[in-house]
């Protein structure tokens, strides 16, 4: 929301408020988004940061809103009435938005009204809060050193391996790192 909030994000515009989420669906289980009708331009992108599905003006919903539900490896969508069911094959996912409409009131007021929440939990989950800089340092640069290998490592451990993954994973191996 200000220049020294977006210095923690690499190729910031720093005209816009950008909200990121970075849920763990083998934690979440399936996720229901509540994506608000307004202008804004959003992704949600699988571990290897390809495209799920767009959101907002150039998405499904196409800036009128939607409920979508993010279901991982393994998961059912049990019924829930959701408009758009996304399919995940990884199960660390990226939402993220930008709030494109120039009046800081209501592009505030979108961001507000975005919200996501375990299908497990419905609406009695514990509302879902943003969490903002204002101010403090934050980078999303990963890690140096050996730091960068043992997250590495925590995530390989975690995430499902895919089978255009096998040669990249061989190469890991080889370095010791493996499920």
């Amino acid at each position: 929301e200000s220049l020294e909030d977006h210095r923690g994000i690499l190729t910031a515009d720093v005209s816009m408020t950008y909200i990121v989420g970075l849920p763990d669906l083998a934690r979440t289980g399936a996720l229901v988004v509540e994506y608000p009708a307004g202008s804004s331009a959003g992704v949600i992108l699988d571990f290897w940061q390809e495209p799920l599905e767009y959101l907002g003006d150039c998405g499904l919903d196409n800036g009128v809103g939607a409920t979508y539900l993010i279901i991982g490896p393994g998961q059912e969508p049990n019924g829930h009435p959701s408009d758009f069911v996304i399919r995940s094959p990884t199960t660390n996912v990226a939402i993220g938005f930008r709030a494109l409409d120039e009046d800081p009131a209501r592009a505030n007021s979108f961001v507000e009204r975005f919200n996501m929440y375990p299908l497990a939990l419905g609406h009695s989950a514990e509302p879902m809060r943003l969490l903002r800089p204002e101010g403090r340092a934050w980078s999303q640069v990963p890690p140096r050193g050996l730091d960068y290998w043992n997250r590495l490592s925590e995530i390989l451990k975690r995430e499902v391996s895919l089978e255009r993954d096998w040669t990249m994973m061989s190469l890991v191996e080889s370095l010791g790192l493996s499920k």
